[in-house]
Parts: C-alpha cells; sequence; structure tokens
C-alpha cells in the first residue's frame, strides 16, 4: 500500500468526526510553528495557506526582540496557573479518555500539533491515522488517554497573520536567522507543557513512566525542548524516565549548542535537571520519524535532532520514509509507532488488567457523547497493552 497523506482540514467531503471539548482543569497548551506554504503543502499539512514569498526580505525586516535567558527568572507560584492557561487553554484541549470508555487508564499520550493547526482539526486527523491493518493506535491500546492541546494564537513576526503556534520564527527557510525571535513563546510553551505533564502524571498515580510525549512539527520542536528541561522524580524502579517520547517531521531550535547543559541555558527556566543530569534522556524509549520529501522541515533537520539527542546520551529509534511529506507516514509509519509503544511503554499492569480479546473488525473513532471522543467498535476489541 503507497503511503497516504489526510489533510482533514482541507477535505471538504469527509465525514464529520468534530470531537466535543473536555476541559482539562485548567490546562491547555499553544502551538506555533509553520512554514511558508503553497495551497496544496497547506492541504498536506492541515494548516493556513501562505504565499511562497511570505517571509522575511529586505522591506519587511525589522529588529528582533532581546531575550536574554539568563534574566528569566521562574514565576511564583501564584502567578503559574495564569501563565500556563494564556498559553494552553483548558476549554479547547481534547481528550481520548478511556474512562469514558469503560476501561482503565494504564497509559496518556500528550500530543503537540503542528503550527497553524488547531486541537479540534488534530484529533480528527489522527482517527484518520492507520496502520496496514487499518487500525488506528487508539484501537489498538484502549488504556491510552490521549491528551491534545491547542497552542495559543500569536501573531507573525514576519507575516501580517495570526496563527495558533507554539512560538514564532523569523525565517522559516533558514531557522538559525535571528533564531531569538523563536525564544520568548518556546519558554512559554514549555513551561505550560511541563505543568500540564505534571497534572497527567497525577492522574496515573505519578506514574511519569506512563506517560509519553509526543509532538509534530512544531510540536515536535517544544516537545524536545520539555524533554530537555524536564526534572521528575525517580520512578519505582528508581531510575527518572518517561513512557516514551515520539517526535514526527521536526528539528530542533537553537540547534548550535554543544551539550545538554547549554540547551538548556538558552530557555532559563528554573525546574531542570542538575548540570549533565543527563538520566531522564538515557532511560526514556524515543522514536523519531521523518519523511524524506518533505519540503517543510527538510529531512536533514531531523536527522540532525536524532543525532543532537544521541550526543545528549539518548537511545533514538529512527525511522525515514520515502514518501509522506510534512506529514505522519501511513500505513508503514502507523505500524511502527504501534510497535514502539507496544513493546517500550511499560505496560506491565495493562496485562494484568485487562484481558487480551481477540477481533477481527476494524474500530473507528467516530461518536462522541457526554462531552468525551468515544471509541466505537462494530464487534470486539483489538488486544490491549
Amino acid at each position: 500500500m503507497m503511503p497516504m497523506i489526510y489533510s482533514p482540514a482541507f477535505h471538504k467531503g469527509r465525514r464529520n468526526l468534530t470531537p466535543t471539548v473536555t476541559p482539562l482543569r485548567k490546562n491547555t497548551v499553544n502551538s506555533d510553528e509553520m512554514n511558508p506554504l503553497t495551497a496544496n503543502q497547506a492541504a498536506e499539512t492541515s494548516q493556513p495557506v501562505a504565499s511562497e514569498n511570505d517571509g522575511p526580505n529586505d522591506s519587511t525586516r525589522v529588529t528582533p526582540p532581546s531575550s536574554n535567558p539568563d534574566k528569566q527568572v521562574e514565576p511564583a507560584d501564584d502567578d503559574k496557573s495564569t501563565i500556563v492557561e494564556t498559553v494552553i487553554d483548558p476549554a479547547k484541549t481534547l481528550t481520548i479518555d478511556p474512562l469514558a470508555q469503560g476501561k482503565s487508564h494504564t497509559h496518556t499520550i500528550i500530543f503537540l500539533h503542528g503550527r497553524g493547526d488547531s486541537a479540534e482539526n488534530f484529533l480528527s486527523s489522527l482517527s484518520r491515522w492507520r496502520d496496514s491493518k487499518g487500525r488506528t493506535p487508539a484501537d489498538v491500546f484502549p488504556t491510552i488517554r490521549w491528551v491534545i492541546p491547542q497552542a495559543p494564537p500569536r501573531k507573525c513576526y514576519n507575516l501580517p497573520m495570526t496563527w495558533n503556534q507554539w512560538f514564532d520564527v523569523y525565517n522559516v527557510k533558514d531557522f538559525a536567522e535571528q533564531e531569538e525571535v523563536q525564544l520568548p513563546g518556546l519558554r512559554e510553551s514549555v513551561f505550560a507543557v511541563r505543568e500540564l505533564m505534571r497534572k497527567e502524571a497525577e492522574l496515573l498515580g505519578g506514574r511519569w513512566d506512563r506517560l509519553v510525549l509526543a509532538g509534530i512539527s512544531m510540536g515536535g520542536a517544544t516537545s524536545v525542548h520539555t524533554l530537555f528541561n524536564l526534572d521528575i522524580p525517580p520512578g519505582v524502579d528508581g531510575i527518572k524516565k518517561l513512557g516514551g517520547f515520539m517526535g514526527f517531521a521536526c528539528r530542533c531550535p537553537f540547534a548550535g549548542r554543544e551539550t545538554l547543559q547549554e540547551m538548556r541555558e538558552v530557555l532559563g527556566l528554573e525546574g531542570v535537571p542538575e548540570a549533565n543530569d543527563d538520566e531522564l534522556l538515557r532511560n526514556t524509549p524515543i522514536l523519531m520519524q521523518h519523511n524524506a520529501n518533505d519540503n517543510l522541515v527538510l529531512v536533514d533537520k531531523g536527522r540532525g535532532l536524532r543525532d543532537i539527542l544521541r550526543n545528549f546520551g539518548a537511545s533514538v529509534q529512527w525511522k525515514e520514509y520515502a514518501e509522506g511529506g510534512h506529514w505522519f507516514n501511513s500505513p508503514d509509519g502507523v505500524d511502527d509507532v504501534i510497535e514502539f509503544l507496544k513493546y517500550r511503554v511499560r505496560a506491565d499492569d495493562c496485562t494484568s488488567k485487562l484481558h487480551r480479546r481477540r477481533s477481527t473488525t476494524r474500530g473507528v473513532l467516530g461518536k462522541f457523547k457526554d462531552g468525551f471522543v468515544r471509541r466505537v467498535s462494530s464487534s470486539g476489541e483489538f488486544p490491549t497493552l
């Protein structure tokens, strides 16, 4: 089967799979990264259409705001909720909640969308994210809670537009040019995502090893800096680690830093691991996927992020596909996601709490009820973790 690119935002004939909103107790994430697109490219990436001529030029260049990470301080506790809600709107954060389907909640995946997208559109896209057997990851793992925050609207620095984006970019053809433009939004977003992760970890009884962080494009760039700046308590086995990290079609902002400590100093956040502490990175399973024909975030950028992670001590499973553009690869890429979750996420309790059942029918995300995204299957269920 040939790889497929699905774009729900521009597929006018699609069924209406608009999910209802499940507020997340004052938690919402905003996202902001996207390149200038042609109409066809925008359709592939589910992002707004922009002219290929959009972007910095001699007539539009202006001096970016100066930012000095050394002068940044962590906000006081009573200010944190305000900052988080400014970036991640709880009312726009969507979930697929296993408890609403009568299932146990064993793991959580927080998934950040790309620049210019929305939580609603991105979740609809994931409902068509299918493997070679026609299944979505949510079909295969019904005890996983999926959390889709939405990036806040931010005015584009060099475009007369406002997009949902985790941070802004000065030049999408050369991300390193005046890269400090990315800093304020990235700092805010990483802080907000960390707080969202803490709340989700609480729902798992403090089991950070059952929490997976994922992102595509700018969402992946934001997620990887969250991983760099995340400090968590040791798990039941005495090791600091997440259940996993998944990055799709993404790059590393501020890629020129040679050490993990230098990378952390870029954002200047408090609450980060001590200098040279790479325990979380070393022990968190990482899957990265990139399509070779991605003409927005070039595959070399993804390879660069892979190498940075490995240089910082991480073990990265790298998957590169010939086709798929600036989006997910399907079905091969989804097959690899399912295998990664099946064998890398800690799942010992899932199999003990739930019986593995066989089914030859296809489950689909389709009906939404009582404020939750529901999973509907014509009969039976796929084997679970």
